[in-house]
């Protein structure tokens, strides 16, 4: 057998199949092909392709994938077939770990959710603690800023939440290396608020600032005048009690336009309105983490809520889906060296 192909078109089914092998990608052959012009080398080039992409897959990782190991950034790692079945219940974060908002919580009540660190970056707003049902969704961030504000007595006077906000995108939860396995029946069906004492913090000089971390690079409007007054440059304040008694001004975009949540009409958003993410994401409590490590790699989540008919029961975060990722085993067959093994231990 002989072929009629010269030296540089061995050279271009060469590159491509060394560029496919070493990126794990198929769509160097396209790329190979509208540079080659040929269309006699279209066969040759799609076969050593494909062969370098399944040897490679075999054997080795991505250069990608060897590139962030070896800089240390954080990464999902690939989820072993032995948890292709485990329910996102056994994986989640038991709801009552969590900090949970309702409809008609006040300022003094997010202020107290604010101070623990322990606390994911999305609060999930439901609508009664007895009944759990999930609403709404809201971040740290926009929660902390409206917070901020009742720092002194500042005018309700407009501001534009228009522009897109950047999302927290990295859990701040810390979560243990074991999840221990929580039954369906011990979920409690009552939350309390966590940490809530209407009585301790009725008069406490606060640092807003101090207590729950800096403010991340969240657009507010106007970020010139968002500690302009000498009472928060101070970092002590005494916070004005009417303020933070009074309900949360919860509001959320639709079609370029700031609605009230709960009159659903166009408002006037103030420095105080919060705005809220009225659809999260939502998995049933059995379904596989096959199919929630598929949603956190294709749809690129920070956190998925788990619910129950509508009722909430959990969440799976980006840093605990990481952590559960890298502490399970894949599991190996047994094979015939390992076979071996066992039975010369056993001998001895």
């Amino acid at each position: 057998m002989s072929t009629n192909y010269a030296p540089f078109e061995f050279a271009v089914i060469g590159a491509g199949a060394f560029s496919s092998g070493v990126t794990h990608a198929v769509s160097t052959a396209v790329i190979i092909m509208e540079i080659s012009h040929t269309d006699g080398l279209n066969l040759p080039v799609s076969v050593a392709i494909l062969a370098a992409y399944f040897t490679a897959k075999r054997f080795t990782k991505s250069a990608y994938d060897i590139l962030i190991v070896t800089s240390n950034l954080p990464r999902l790692k690939k989820l072993p077939k032995a948890a292709y079945d485990i329910p996102a219940w056994e994986v989640m974060k038991d709801v009552a770990e969590i900090g949970v908002l309702t409809a008609d919580s006040t300022y003094e009540d997010a202020f107290i959710l604010l101070q623990r660190s322990d606390m994911e970056p999305v609060f999930p707003i439901v609508d009664s603690l007895n009944n759990r049902f999930l609403l709404a969704t809201v971040t740290r961030s926009r929660l902390s800023y409206a917070v901020s504000r009742c720092q002194g007595h500042i005018p309700f006077k407009p501001v534009d939440l228009r522009q897109p906000s950047h999302v927290e995108a990295t859990a701040t939860a810390a979560t243990s290396l074991l999840f221990p396995t929580t039954p369906l029946s011990t979920t409690p069906t009552i939350i309390r608020t966590t940490g809530y004492n209407s009585s301790s913090c009725a008069s406490i000089p606060v640092s807003v600032r101090g207590s729950y971390g800096s403010m991340d690079s969240t657009s507010h409007g106007d970020e010139s005048d968002e500690f302009d007054d000498d009472e928060a440059e101070d970092g002590f304040v005494e916070f004005p009690t009417q303020l933070l008694q009074s309900p949360i001004d919860f509001a959320f975009r639709r079609g370029g336009k700031v609605m009230n949540w709960v009159t659903n009409e166009v408002c006037d958003p103030s420095k105080l309105t919060v705005l809220i993410d009225p659809s999260p994401f939502q998995l049933m409590e059995m379904t596989p983490m096959r199919r929630v490590d598929m949603l956190f790699r294709m749809l690129k989540f920070n956190n998925v809520f788990i619910t129950r008919s509508g009722k909430l029961m959990g969440v799976i975060s980006l840093e605990r889906m990481m952590t559960f990722l890298g502490t399970t085993t894949p599991y190996q067959a047994p094979g015939l060296l390992r076979t071996l093994q066992n039975f010369c231990s056993i001998a001895k």
